[in-house]
């Protein structure tokens, strides 16, 4: 056997893989790269690509039946109907790869990277036998992609096939069923409908494409309406038959109904194509000893570094991928946010030029940095500062690029766990940045670490953020500091009581109808999102605050609860004072540091009722509010608003007094609070001003009258007897 020793192996010639080795060997390494098939990997060569072509071909061939229709289309009519040969079709297809692979091929030969085509069998973490040939390399990058799911009670083979078949057919279908209603099957099975065949998308979940939007999925289910593809949603795949006839039965189950074997229905077809999404090609890799995943992907930092010194992953094969595509699908796909601005349009000295694609870079950032996102230059591939991917036009839309550190160590949770976060956060700035640019700093930072909870709610890397920010209630929501990440909490109540991610969305949808660029709109556009809602900015602020006193997810506190208020590591905010109140002693509380959008708790210790009075010693008493907030030790609450507060302590366990700066255009505040003598509070109670006692006759056995007065509360009674 051969030996062939190396500085970098690569395992797979896929779009990862054979970029990696060409940069290996143009920077001057011994660089091997081994492919089992053809290098392109499943994008060139049995995946994007090709079914690209298919779909180019297909709606070529359905626009030609139109021109020979009675009448043509267009004024274009051809003599007869346009003929298919699906063999013909799938060489023009191969064609388009061949000469695609080729080019790879190319430019691997010309980096001075050495192409070897077989399969590798791992001996140990750096050592692969191909053939007569043992590798054995210094530093080795996992290429391996992705395959197919296969279901296990439908095998692949007797006419099931999976997408990599379904684009070599070389005949034409009468029958296509298409299991998995995702984009994949959909795609090949629109292309064999437009080529004439009947097709039957199966799908176990409610809809098709059930990862995205419904306003998303709307034009499509029109469009496969309207071209008679038939769509049962809902249902589970339970096999498949073969025929006498050569054809094949799919058998289906709705899922309501899925231990009643009696209501099994079925469909005949040429082909069962099955899409049900794809898993890593980690089989094999157990000599290496590199971790994976409970899913089979392979475990990698923010270096595509594994567990292995030496052994690197990347693409498909890896779970680093996963997670900025489900960052990438959850907020563009079922939040419905625009896409980022694109930077196409970049000249090719400039960033390498530009192209449609979001670029993240892995880099050695400072302490403390999870990563960043750095705003580049206005959009420019349409107009000026406006975002092409959107459908309104916006003014200071700016394309962006996102930095990533290189390790984690050190940061809360694992270094997964801060790759995820850090990525929803970023990659939620880039949309930011696409929407408006120059939006407010606070507003950014708030929503985007909200969206860390919104994508993955699990791992709660914002709570670091909570004990600094309830210590300092009485700072800005605004205020320029690490403050503006604890504001979260100011989005996290609009996505609980208010809208969820809807509102939040529509704030960035607002935010472009104000020129940021000339000054702070930040509470105009929550507002105006608000305004559907029936709400403002500082009405959430108000209710955010009566809030963060009660901090509570049981239902009793209502619009005031939080979901995860007891896995909050706060108890509630500061209290700027406290005060003893005795009957008779009134009592004056002044303060001279409380910023604009924010808040200020007095604990009021007292057995007696007490009214609160509010005055703003800095300017009108609108500009200010006040919230009695009392608990009780029954988990109930009683919350009172206004400048004049009558308070009865009676059975609470708490009484807190909540001022809120709640003007939008207004400096810091100095205010007052005056306690004073109040009242028992009698809601629901009845307190009898008369009594009557009639036919009271003399007994000189029982000289005495006795009558019964029941009063709600412990208080002062004067009686007078008539």
């Amino acid at each position: 056997m051969k030996t062939r020793k190396c500085q970098v192996l690569v395992i797979g010639a896929g779009p990862g893989g054979y970029v990696s080795a060409i940069r290996s060997a143009q920077l001057g390494m011994d660089t091997v790269i081994v492919e089992g098939e053809r290098a392109g990997g499943t994008c060139l060569i049995r995946g994007c690509i090709p079914s690209k072509a298919m779909i180019h071909a297909a709606h070529k061939f359905h626009d030609l039946a139109k021109h020979s229709k009675d009448g043509g289309h267009m004024g274009i009519s051809i003599p007869g109907p346009a003929e298919l040969k699906m063999a013909g079709l799938k060489g023009w297809k191969d064609d388009i790869v061949d000469r695609l692979n080729k080019g790879v091929e190319q430019l691997l030969k010309k980096s001075g990277a050495e192409l070897i085509t077989g399969w590798a069998e791992f001996k140990d973490a750096k050592t692969v036998i191909v053939g007569d040939t043992q590798i054995e390399a210094e530093n080795v990058i996992l290429a391996n992609g992705s395959v197919p799911i296969e279901l296990p009670f439908m095998k692949y083979g007797d006419g099931v096939i999976s997408s990599r078949e379904a684009l070599d057919i070389d005949e034409k279908l009468e029958h296509l069923v298409v299991v998995g209603g995702g984009y994949i099957g959909l795609e090949l099975g629109i292309v064999h409908r437009m080529l004439g065949a009947e097709v039957t998308i199966v799908e176990a979940m409610d809809s098709v494409l059930p990862i995205f939007d419904k306003e998303l999925r709307r034009p499509l289910e029109l469009f496969l309406k309207k071209n008679k593809v038939k769509v049962n949603t809902g249902v589970f795949a339970k096999g498949v038959e073969k025929l006498k006839n050569g054809k094949l039965k799919l058998n289906y189950i709705d899922k309501d109904n899925a231990d009643d074997e009696s209501k099994m229905q079925s469909v005949e077809a040429d082909r069962v194509l099955v899409t049900v999404g794809r898993r890593p090609r980690s089989e094999g890799l157990a000599p290496t000893g590199v971790a994976l995943n409970e899913r089979g992907f392979v475990k990698v930092n923010n270096q595509c570094q594994t567990n292995m010194k030496g052994v690197y992953a990347i693409g498909d094969l890896t779970d680093l991928g996963e997670m900025l595509a489900h960052v990438a699908s959850t907020q563009l796909d079922s939040f419905s946010y625009s896409e980022p601005p694109s930077d196409s349009w970049y000249p090719t000295n400039e960033d390498n030029g530009g192209s449609n694609h979001y670029d993240i870079y892995i880099r050695s950032l400072e302490s403390n940095v999870y990563g960043y996102v750095a705003p580049e230059n206005f959009a420019q591939a349409g107009n000026f500062g406006d975002n092409e991917n959107s459908s309104v036009t916006e003014l200071n839309a700016l394309t962006s690029y996102m930095a990533l550190r290189n390790n984690y160590n050190g940061f809360p949770g694992t270094q997964e766990e801060s790759i995820k976060v850090t990525a929803a956060h970023e990659f939620h700035h880039a949309i930011q940045s696409g929407y408006d640019g120059f939006e407010a700093q606070w507003l950014m930072e708030a929503t985007a670490v909200a969206m860390e909870e919104q994508v993955y709610d699990e791992i709660n890397d914002c709570y670091q953020y909570l004990p600094s920010w309830f210590n300092e209630p009485h700072k800005a929501l605004d205020h320029q500091s690490d403050h503006w990440y604890g504001s979260f909490i100011y989005a996290q109540y609009i996505f609980e009581h208010l809208g969820g991610y809807l509102t939040l969305r529509n704030i960035w949808q607002k935010s472009i109808l104000n020129d940021s660029y000339y000054g702070d709109y930040s509470h105009r556009a929550i507002s105006l999102a608000l305004s559907n809602e029936g709400s403002s900015f500082s009405d959430v602020l108000n209710k955010m605050v009566v809030a963060n006193r009660i901090m509570s997810s049981n239902n009793n506190a209502g619009v005031f609860a939080y979901e995860e208020a007891e896995a909050y590591p706060v108890n509630g905010p500061a209290t700027f004072t406290e005060i003893t109140y005795i009957a008779g002693t009134p009592q004056t509380i002044t303060s001279t540091n409380l910023n604009r959008f924010a808040s200020q708790y007095t604990r009021l210790i007292s057995s007696d009722p007490v009214v609160a009075s509010l005055t703003n010693t800095s300017g009108p008493n609108s500009d200010l509010n006040m919230h009695a907030i009392i608990s009780y030790g029954d988990n109930s609450w009683t919350v009172y608003s206004g400048n004049q507060i009558n308070i009865d302590p009676t059975d609470a366990s708490s009484v807190y007094l909540a001022i809120v700066s709640q003007d939008t255009s207004g400096n810091n505040w100095d205010y007052q609070i005056d306690i004073s003598d109040g009242e028992l509070s009698l809601e629901g109670e009845y307190v009898p001003t008369a009594v009557s006692v009639s036919q009271n006759y003399p007994n000189p056995f029982n000289p005495s009258t006795s009558f019964n007065v029941n009063i709600p509360h412990r208080q002062r009674l004067s009686i007078d007897i008539i």
